[in-house]
């Protein structure tokens, strides 16, 4: 495909098509953005994970006051410091979500090279982001469904909420560095992953099993900050 022929197809589609195609049509969608700037992306992931949190905020809401109902404390500092938590939360929602993403290039990036796919870093990134929408809307429909379940004071949230092996395991109980790892078996972290593999084989043309064996690696190794903290010590830990 020339330079041209490249230019024509980014053109060929709005941007606010590619949540949609990373869910329909992954190949075409990485196919179409392989040489695409990363600018319009990322503002529309950082859009996403704020609109997100917007949808969730009565959720978010449900939970911290369930929460509170049996620590009179915690029921306190929620009136009267919610607004301030809630728009902190607003604040730190996108941020996370970039700095776990520049966390899942730098893996793609990686595990790219040892494989022998001479990726670039702005491209695992791109990668990276376009494939997040997957998360972005698992958050969402959990959120729906802590909703319609309810939020009792007493629940384990990362069950209610999960999508994947904890939802029949739950999180207590099971060693806290485990738990990040049982996290990524789900359905929507494994489709994260896909997309990753789809998105390497499309724009580097490798065969679909190398990228697939990529995303494997990146999937694992993704949860290492989270069992890093796992490790420190917890408030009120013997």
């Amino acid at each position: 495909m020339t330079n041209q022929e490249e230019v024509k197809a980014t053109d060929a589609a709005s941007w606010w098509e590619d949540p949609i195609d990373a869910v329909i049509s992954p190949v075409a969608l990485f196919d179409r953005r392989r040489t695409a700037p990363l600018g319009i992306p990322i503002l529309m992931i950082v859009f996403g994970a704020i609109l997100a949190y917007v949808v969730l905020l009565p959720v978010t809401s449900m939970v911290m006051e369930a929460q509170a109902a049996s620590n009179p404390q915690a029921a306190q500092a929620m009136q009267q410091y919610g607004t301030v938590f809630r728009l902190v939360g607003a604040v730190f929602a996108p941020i996370g979500m970039l700095l776990i993403l520049a966390w899942i290039g730098l893996l793609l990036w990686g595990f790219g090279r040892l494989f022998d796919v001479r990726i670039i870093y702005s491209r695992a990134l791109l990668i990276a982001v376009l494939a997040a929408w997957v998360s972005v809307i698992g958050q969402i429909l959990g959120g729906v469904v802590l909703m319609l379940t309810g939020a009792d004071p007493g629940a384990d949230m990362m069950s209610a909420i999960s999508f994947g092996v904890l939802r029949f395991t739950g999180s207590e109980g099971i060693p806290r560095t485990l738990v990040p790892l049982l996290g990524r078996l789900d359905v929507f972290a494994l489709w994260q992953a896909a997309l990753w593999a789809i998105g390497i084989s499309t724009i580097y043309r490798v065969p679909r099993s190398r990228g697939f064996l990529i995303a494997a690696c990146v999937l694992v190794l993704s949860a290492l900050p989270e069992v890093l903290l796992a490790l420190l010590p917890q408030p009120g830990a013997p």
